[in-house]
């Protein structure tokens, strides 16, 4: 997932600064850019969905096992811009299993503004854009998973570990 984010991210920069292929030069080239860059994304975010369809469903399950409150769910360190681990991926599942009918909907349902509240969060994004369309209209738990752990297995283990502990109050 790691490798497939950092690919999409360094051949969509790369792209951005006018580097390699253009489309008038050397078309070829250019699309086979473009296939390897949502190739790239398409595995990022489909593995980074498949875990956090995982872990929510382990921390749903911890959260029922430690009989923990909403708000412990809530307040439950560490924090990810201002949000819990457990809403961060219990929003990211929600956007795994559900993205296909964000991108349908002209107006969002509360269920889906409060998933998209924290993914907006996370992402520094606002929740609707200037036309009142949702701006999250597409599958973005790679995005969400490189911003949490920065790509790393040790970072991605203390959050996670750290979360579940502290939800279940062994610190």
């Amino acid at each position: 997932m790691v490798t497939a984010a950092r690919t999409c991210e360094s051949l969509s920069e790369a792209r951005a600064r006018g580097e390699g292929a253009t489309l008038s030069l050397d078309p070829q080239r250019y699309h086979e850019t473009t296939d390897f860059i949502v190739e790239a994304e398409l595995v990022s975010a489909t593995l980074a969905g498949s875990i956090s369809v995982i872990l929510n469903s382990l921390f749903q399950r911890l959260k029922q096992d430690v009989n923990a409150s909403e708000s412990a769910w809530r307040s439950a360190s560490p924090l990810v811009a201002n949000f819990s681990v457990g809403e961060v991926f219990s929003a990211a599942a929600n956007n795994f299993r559900h993205y296909d009918e964000w991108a349908a909907s002209r107006n969002p349902s509360g269920q889906q503004l409060a998933s998209m509240k924290v993914l907006g969060g996370i992402l520094g994004m606002p929740i609707q854009l200037a036309n009142g369309l949702p701006t999250i209209r597409s599958n973005v738990c790679g995005q969400i998973l490189m911003r949490l752990c920065q790509g790393e297995m040790e970072s991605f283990h203390q959050l996670c570990v750290g979360f579940a502990k502290s939800l279940a109050k062994y610190e």
